[in-house]
Order: structure tokens, then C-alpha cells, then sequence
């Protein structure tokens, strides 16, 4: 049964014109009807449309089409074109809402683009007559408890919870669950549980009148009840649209899962830490052992314990290839740009993709926007380039913003975050909509527009001429460190900074001890493996590297609406096959390393915490200096591990 409480019935009509759009080229009209929560519901659409060019959101007062089918009939019947509500009952995908299954936001998002998700949906499809596009993060509720912490399946048997919703799987590991929906009014069970005759009592953490549980509670501890959003579509409808209509509702879909999944999870984040202020202390669950003991229990309702089985396998490179939507080109201005990397030629890797790049702009453009591929330093020096296109010398730039730290720390964070989320985390975060104001701005202090236009996994933490085993070997390490030289120095290490045509022949005579890779393809391509036989890798230093395609202000100004849509739509693109590419590179020269005697690890345990160390030290003094890193790094809160 569907929790009430809170849940927005959604009454909006977003009737936007996009920058660039004509009558000629009239919007394809998308009448949606959602259940989502009341805090989010405006401004996600609203990113939602602003993303997807060329479709306009027409939500639907649900009141007006609400009954006991919760809103399914006037998907059926046509009055709505899709439809946000929790899975379907006795569907396989109730089961993507089941205890405990993902590790984190991440994961979660990770599975509406996987295999798994779309076999599932397409199972469902041929059962039901519904078409489900994607999960959409609502809510999750917690378990707030006096007397000890509710952190093992064990510590259920014998206990009493007052629920706001049912329990089922509370009471198979032995709990008395005291239920609002049969016996009692939720005024009734906050009262048991602040008078102590209750030993826990769960609920969502905004519910305005359990502020008292939370001011009584001692603990608080994630609960296996999480609330999602299904993207409906109806089955039938769908084999009537047009190819071009299909790949609008697709990008709406997958635009919904990570933009208002992420704000979703954000302002869960900022209420439970609100929540842990007022003296709750915060616990884990050991979630695999809450799996393993319901999943006996599970097989009911179409469930499958195959799907569950391949949910916990799902990892971010199962994401599927980003959907590009053609739009009108006759108003495009034709020009022709050149665009200088900051990478060597031979950097096959960043050549490649920026190559790439270059195609799909011009084939999404029809011909009408150019780009030229230069190398870096074929007009400007690497340092110069932020200026350069600002300035007009060069159009655009293809570099990790990180590059430009010099000009204020906030690139490096935007470029990297030591210790920060992987690639599929990094991607949801730099999409945020709040992250992109704080990237606008920053960009336009210099005259240009940033965009993110590829995300690699992990770099390489270190190459290392000899084995490094303990925090003490750090001290006095001559170590080309790339960006993070002030974090090396904390720990006790000697940052040596080095052009990166310098690298190799300086470990080759010994002048440097270590240095900070760039992953491992690249790394092969730069002849690191023949100079240094200690390979220190998945890194914590850049767990996700971005590139940035940066363009000049008025250039992007002159192309319009139209082809700004093509560039963003080519950079979304490439932001996923960037992550894709990539990772089978790495992969393929990690096995010839070690093919070839190379060890490859990940840093022994004591360096990375002194290197943590390190960085939070750096990154609290850098944040009093610059206001945009200091905004940066407040945001990161609850997306770094």
C-alpha cells in the first residue's frame, strides 16, 4: 500500500519555449501526471524539459483523473501519455523497491540503465500493458530507536515498531509491528514511542508531525522501505509513436532518473543531517545480512530472486549508451571552429574521444558546425587555454577543468574529487542543477561556457619505482603528484612538478621517485610501465576524472538555441561513452601489465588515510580562500564516501 503522507498530487503545467525553437518546429507535447514529493516536483521537470530539446512537459492535474487504479485507467485510456507512480502490484519490478538492495544513489540510477532493468521492463510490458522507462528515487524511511540500534536481522525478534506503512518484512524476522493503517492514527503511535512503550518507531524524516521521534530517538538506521517513482508509458500508445517521439519520452525518462533522483537524495541528505543534529546517532545496517534472511521470503507477488540477485550485481558501466535526438538544423548558422586539446597527439585515448566529439557535432548539425582537432600547444600553451578562448585565439578548449586550478581551486574540485563518488556519481553530480550554476559562473568570469563533455573512471593514485607498504614511506618521496602536489605535501612527501612529456625520462634517471598517473591506457601510451614496476591502482586521489569541452561566450552565443542543443546534446553523449571507452582500455592494459610483472594494487591502506588527511586539511584551507570551492565542497556532503 502506498504511503499518503506528504506525497504531492502534482498540479503543474510547464509550457516552456526553448532558446532557438520556431513555429516551424513546433515541441513534441508530453502529457505526464506524477505522484512526487512537494519540494522537488516544480524545479525537476523544469530541469527535466530545460535538458531535453525539442519536448514540452504538460502535467496533468491528477487530481482530476485519480481513482482506485492510481492514475493507470487514464494511462490505459489515453488521457495521460505517462504516468509516475510506485511499480505496479504483482509486477516484476516491485522487486526493484526491495530491502536493501543498493549500496548507494549511484547503484540505484545504475540499474534503470542496465540490461537488467530493460529485460524486466520489457517482461512486464508483454504481462501488464505498461512500459516502465525508468525508477525515479523518492524517499526512504528510517527506523529512529530509544533503547539500542536496529542494525542486525536478529535485533527485530522480540521488538515492537510503530509503522507508518507495513512492515511485512519486520515481522518475518520476529517483530510486533503496530500498524497506522489498521489499529492506530499516526499521532497515537509518535505518542507510544516518545512515552517508551515502543522500541522503534519508523518514518519518512520530513513528516512534519514525527518531529517529536526525532527528538526522542537515541538511534537512527536506514529502514528497508524505499519509496520510487516507475515512468509509465502505456504499451500499446508506445508502438503508435514515431521513432522521434519515442526517443524524446526516453531522454525524459533517463533525465528524470538522475536529475530528480539526485535532488530527491540530496534533500533526504540535508534533512537527515538535521535530523542526527537534534542528538539521534546515526547507524549502519548490515545490509547484505538483512538480504540474505528476506530473501527466502521473497519469491511472491512475481517477484523473482534472479532479479534481485542480478540488481546486486549491477555496476555504473552498465549504463546504456545516451539516446541523441536529431533536431532541426536549417537554423543553424554554418561555421567552422578549431578546438585545441590539452593533450598530446599520442594520447590516443583523449584524442580519440575528442575526434569523436568532433564527428557528432557535425552529423547532429548537418554539416552546419565544423569542429578542427588541434593538439595541445598548436596555438597556446596547455597553461594559456582557459584565456585563449575567452580571448577569441582559439574557439574552443578540450581539458579537465582541473587544468585551470591556478585560476581559482574550484576547477580542480570540478576536475576531480580525492576521495570523492566514481564516474556514474561524478556524472549525477556535475548534472545537479545547483553544480551547473556554480560551473556557469565560474566559466563566465573568464568569457566562456564550460560544458561537461567526458568522465573517465579512476586514475592511477601512483607508478612507483619501488614498493611502498606504510604511511612513513610517503616521507620525502620525490613524486611527480599532477594536480594534487599540496596533498602530497601534507603527508609528508615532495611534490616535483613536471611537464608531462618530462615524466618518463625523469623517472628513467631517477630525478622523481613516484608519480601520479592519468589511467591506465594512457599511462601505457606515455611508456610509464618501462620506467616503473609498482602500479598503485584503482585511485582514491581522482576516483572520476572530468573533461570539459569549453567554448568561447559569443561564439556560443552566435550559434543559437539550435546548435547549442547539438553541442550539448553531443557532450551528453560522449560524457557516457568517455566512462564506456575508457574503462575497456584501461582494463586491456592493466592485464598486460601485469602480463608483463607489473604489480597492480590499490595503495596500501595506511597511505591512503594519511593522504586523506592531507586533503581534508588542503581542502578546509582552500574553501577559506575561495568562496566557489567552499560551495563546491558543501555540496559534496552525503556523495563522497
Amino acid at each position: 500500500m502506498r504511503v499518503k503522507n506528504n506525497m504531492l498530487v502534482m498540479v503543474l503545467t510547464l509550457l516552456m519555449t526553448f532558446a532557438g525553437a520556431t513555429p516551424s518546429h513546433a515541441a513534441e507535447t508530453v502529457r505526464v501526471a506524477a505522484y512526487f514529493s512537494e519540494q522537488l516536483a516544480k524545479g525537476c521537470l523544469a530541469a527535466i524539459q530545460a535538458k531535453v530539446p525539442g519536448l514540452t512537459l504538460e502535467a496533468r492535474p491528477i487530481d482530476a483523473i485519480h481513482d482506485k487504479s492510481d492514475g493507470l485507467n487514464a494511462l490505459t485510456a489515453g488521457d495521460v501519455d505517462v504516468l509516475w507512480r510506485e511499480p505496479q502490484s504483482k509486477s516484476r519490478l516491485t522487486a526493484a523497491t526491495r530491502p536493501f538492495l543498493y549500496r548507494d544513489l549511484e547503484h540505484f540510477i545504475a540499474f534503470s540503465f542496465s540490461d537488467t532493468f530493460r529485460e524486466i521492463a520489457d517482461a512486464d510490458a508483454r504481462t501488464h500493458g505498461l512500459r516502465a522507462l525508468g525508477l525515479v528515487y523518492d524517499k526512504q524511511t528510517f527506523q529512529f530507536s530509544r533503547k539500542a540500534p536496529l542494525t542486525e536481522p536478529g535485533h527485530y525478534r522480540g521488538a515492537t515498531i510503530a509503522s507508518l506503512c507495513c512492515l511485512w518484512w519486520a515481522k518475518l524476522l520476529g517483530a510486533r509491528v503496530l500498524n497506522e493503517l489498521i489499529d492506530y492514527r499516526s499521532e497515537e503511535l509518535v505518542d507510544l514511542f516518545t512515552r517508551g512503550a515502543v522500541d522503534a518507531v519508523e518514518n519518512m524524516l520530513d513528516d512534519a508531525v514525527k518531529q517529536e521521534v526525532h527528538r526522542a530517538a537515541k538511534y537512527v538506521s536506514p529502514s528497508a522501505s524505499l519509496l520510487a517513482e516507475a515512468i509509465y508509458v502505456s504499451e500499446p500508445a508506445w508502438h503508435r509513436w514515431s521513432p522521434a517521439r519515442k526517443a524524446l519520452v526516453v531522454r525524459m525518462a533517463e533525465e528524470a532518473v538522475t536529475t530528480c533522483s539526485a535532488r530527491a537524495f540530496d534533500r533526504e541528505a540535508q534533512l537527515f543531517r538535521q535530523v542526527t543534529a537534534a542528538g539521534a546517532r546515526p547507524v549502519p545496517v548490515n545490509r547484505a545480512a538483512f538480504v540474505a534472511a528476506l530473501k527466502p521470503h521473497l519469491k511472491v507477488d512475481g517477484w523473482r530472486l534472479e532479479d534481485l540477485a542480478a540488481i546486486e550485481k549491477i555496476g555504473p558501466m552498465q549504463a546504456a549508451p545516451a539516446r541523441l535526438v536529431p533536431v532541426a538544423t536549417d537554423d543553424i548558422p554554418a561555421v567552422k571552429w578549431r578546438v585545441q586539446t590539452s593533450y598530446p597527439a599520442r594520447l590516443r585515448v583523449y584524442d580519440d574521444l575528442v575526434r569523436e566529439l568532433a564527428t557528432s557535432v557535425g552529423e547532429l548539425s548537418g554539416g552546419r558546425i565544423q569542429l578542427e582537432v588541434l593538439p595541445a600547444g598548436a596555438i597556446v600553451p596547455v597553461i594559456a587555454l582557459l584565456e585563449a578562448v575567452g580571448r577569441g585565439h582559439v574557439t574552443l578548449g578540450w581539458a579537465s577543468p582541473a587544468t585551470f586550478a591556478a585560476k581559482d581551486p574550484a576547477f580542480g574540485l570540478i576536475g576531480s574529487i580525492p576521495f570523492g563518488p566514481d564516474a556514474a556519481g561524478y556524472t549525477v553530480w556535475r548534472n545537479r542543477p545547483d553544480i551547473r550554476r556554480i560551473v556557469d559562473d565560474l566559466y563566465a568570469r573568464f568569457g566562456v561556457k564550460g560544458l561537461s563533455c567526458g568522465v573517465t573512471n579512476s586514475v592511477t593514485d601512483l607508478w612507483s619505482a619501488k614498493p611502498l607498504t606504510a604511511a612513513s614511506d610517503l616521507k620525502a618521496l620525490r613524486v611527480s603528484p599532477r594536480f594534487w602536489g599540496p596533498i602530497f605535501a601534507r603527508a609528508g612527501a615532495s611534490p616535483v612538478t613536471l611537464p608531462a612529456g618530462e615524466l618518463v625520462p625523469a623517472m628513467e634517471r631517477r630525478m622523481v621517485d613516484a608519480a601520479v598517473g592519468y589511467g591506465a591506457a594512457v599511462d601505457e601510451g606515455f611508456g610509464l610501465p618501462d620506467v616503473a614496476r609498482f602500479n598503485y591502482y584503482p585511485g582514491v586521489l581522482a576516483p572520476a576524472y572530468g573533461i570539459d569541452l569549453i567554448v568561447q561566450k559569443s561564439a556560443w552565443d552566435a550559434i543559437g538555441g539550435r546548435g547549442q542543443q547539438v553541442v550539448e546534446q553531443a557532450c551528453v553523449g560522449m560524457q557516457k561513452k568517455a566512462m564506456a571507452s575508457t574503462d575497456q582500455a584501461d582494463a586491456q592494459a592493466l592485464a598486460r601489465f601485469r602480463g608483463a610483472g607489473i604489480a597492480v594494487q590499490p595503495l596500501p591502506q595506511p597511505i591512503k588515510a594519511l593522504l586523506r588527511q592531507g586533503w581534508e586539511a588542503h581542502a578546509a584551507e582552500t574553501a577559506l580562500r575561495s568562496p566557489a570551492f567552499a560551495e563546491l565542497l558543501r555540496s559534496l556532503s552525503g556523495v563522497t564516501p
